[in-house]
């Protein structure tokens, strides 16, 4: 199926996202510690680092997909 294959473009914005989750997660989780924001706040950072993590190890099962690998071997780096 052609709609699940993971392409050199799709690697990289599936990183850039799990990156961006990250730095969201980790700015919302210091601003709840610093009592900026309400204790939601705590929580959406919690979920936007789990987010990160999810969307990274996504990636690395589909990257391990038979095939992929000869696919993804010609992305330049």
């Amino acid at each position: 199926r052609s709609d699940v294959m993971l392409t050199c473009n799709s690697l990289r914005i599936s990183v850039a996202v799990s990156a961006l989750l990250l730095v969201l997660g980790l700015v919302l989780e210091l601003a709840a510690e610093a009592k900026i924001f309400s204790v939601a706040t705590g929580y959406l950072g919690f979920f936007a680092l789990l987010a990160a993590a999810g969307v990274l190890g996504v990636t690395l099962m589909m990257s391990l997909l038979p095939g992929t690998s000869k696919r993804l071997s010609e992305c330049q780096h």
